[in-house]
């Protein structure tokens, strides 16, 4: 029946989705993820429920500044940060992530951004959000509204569309968080830490 089939794929996925994760709490109270040299991931993660709306605390730290000499391609991947998937289904179909990009030509040269990113239709889309600087923290809040995402760092929002159409899928699995991924296609060129601290409303 159709709660069965819907069980059999939660299950799934939390299978999918369950690795082995150690990651420290440092003394301000951040959970570090550490992605060692040549990973994608610090570890994976179980399945957890997420909210329509995650608020929470990113330190920029300097390992996040990356070069592979003029690929610009990988240069230029989303590395993703926190955010959660949507629609009830697996991220890479539906999902809005916080990431980040180290930009090395350009106008943007030598310059670190916080950029979103989304997977609609099981497409993935990116864009840009605001230059960080290293040492910095920044408040970062990550909403779904019916038809966008509401992103507010440090006080400013930015709004990306949100395809409501693709709710006409089978919803078969609840809302759940996604963690710090380096790539792309390319790994970690060195070990890479990310530092956050969720807080409620």
């Amino acid at each position: 029946n159709n709660r069965a089939s819907k069980e059999k794929m939660k299950k799934y996925v939390i299978y999918i989705l369950l690795l082995v994760a150690c990651d420290k709490i440092d003394y301000n109270g951040f959970r570090v993820f550490e992605i060692k040299k040549g990973e994608h991931r610090s570890g994976t993660y179980l399945h957890n429920d997420a909210p329509y709306k995650i608020n929470f605390l990113v330190k920029v730290t300097e390992s996040m500044i990356y070069d592979f000499g003029g690929n610009t391609r990988d240069q230029y991947d989303v590395n993703k940060i926190y955010g959660f998937s949507d629609f009830g289904q697996i991220h890479q179909e539906a999902s809005i992530r916080l990431g980040w990009s180290y930009y090395t030509e350009g106008e943007k040269a030598g310059e670190l951004w916080f950029r979103w990113l989304k997977h609609t239709w099981g497409q993935h889309k990116a864009g840009d959000l605001i230059e960080v600087e290293v040492g910095e923290i920044y408040n970062v809040t990550i909403e779904q509204r019916l038809i966008h995402y509401i992103f507010t760092i440090n006080g400013q929002e930015f709004i990306v569309d949100r395809d409501i159409e693709q709710n006409r899928r089978l919803d078969y699995i609840d809302r759940y968080y996604l963690y710090p991924y380096f790539g792309g296609q390319k790994t970690a060129p060195h070990d890479i830490k990310i530092k956050i601290k969720e807080w409620k409303d």
